[in-house]
């Protein structure tokens, strides 16, 4: 049985989509899996200097110190928010209207079956390593559970910490850069799968009220508006408009 378990869990990394019933795990199936997991595999660094660091220690070393030093807390940044608010606090900014709270403050029910069914299969799991299928395929006997567990956050204002902790791992951004270079790194969060079902629930719900409340000049993330539009509109403001040498202009977007 466990060699039949093993057999799958080759497959199932392998992400091929066609298989046989009955079909062995060939070395098909291994290599495609091999070469999945190398491809998030650090094995050196060129450090600033152009210094090379191959052993395991150093690499994470240099991995540790150039997020640290990225995401570092900067005063500046806190400053630049504050002249932000300090803008935006007089401003006639859109207000949702009394239906529209009373809607997105509104007891979850049936969206949060709704945002599980919409979910794509095969995505990667969080620290838990419970995969979306999991609550797809056994959400009847847990649905009950997991709606308490739900409210019970909303009533405390908290997530429990499992659903506040994540895996962080960085995805390489292109096979024509350079593995060696932290900068050709992408950093992503892997959250578990409940936490991306509260998420997607509240997405779902969000979205019914976020054209009403953005302008219509963000063209981008909302539904029916394309990002394209304001790359088009920023053209023919140049086209229309050419640029003359003794005067300036600002297009902000």
């Amino acid at each position: 049985m466990w060699g039949m378990d093993k057999t799958r869990g080759a497959q199932i990394w392998s992400r091929v989509k066609w298989i046989e019933e009955g079909e062995k795990c060939s070395k098909f199936f291994l290599s495609l899996e091999k070469s999945g997991s190398s491809g998030s595999i650090i094995h050196s660094i060129t450090k600033e200097n152009g210094v090379e660091v191959t052993s395991e220690r150093e690499v994470l070393r240099e991995i540790r110190k150039n997020y640290e030093t990225l995401y570092k807390e900067n005063t500046d940044q806190k400053e630049i928010i504050q002249r932000c608010k300090n803008f935006t606090q007089n401003l006639n900014i859109p207000q949702l209207n009394e239906d529209q709270k009373d809607a997105t403050e509104a007891e979850f029910t049936e969206e949060i079956s709704a945002a599980l069914k919409s979910m794509k299969n095969e995505s990667a799991p969080g620290p838990d390593g419970t995969p979306v299928e999991f609550y797809k395929m056994f959400w009847p006997d847990v649905k009950d559970n997991f709606m308490v567990a739900f409210r019970y956050s909303q009533e405390v204002n908290t997530l429990s910490p499992s659903q506040r902790q994540g895996t962080i791992t960085l995805i390489h951004k292109g096979k024509e850069l350079s593995r060696n270079l932290l900068t050709n790194w992408r950093p992503i969060c892997l959250t578990n799968a409940d936490h991306k079902i509260i998420s997607k629930a509240l997405a779902l719900r969000m979205k019914k009220v976020l054209p009403s409340i953005i302008d219509e000049n963000q063209t981008g993330f909302i539904k029916g508006r394309n990002i394209a539009t304001a790359i088009r509109e920023i053209g023919d403001s140049i086209e229309f408009e050419p640029i003359n040498p003794k005067s300036s202009h600002s297009l902000e977007y």
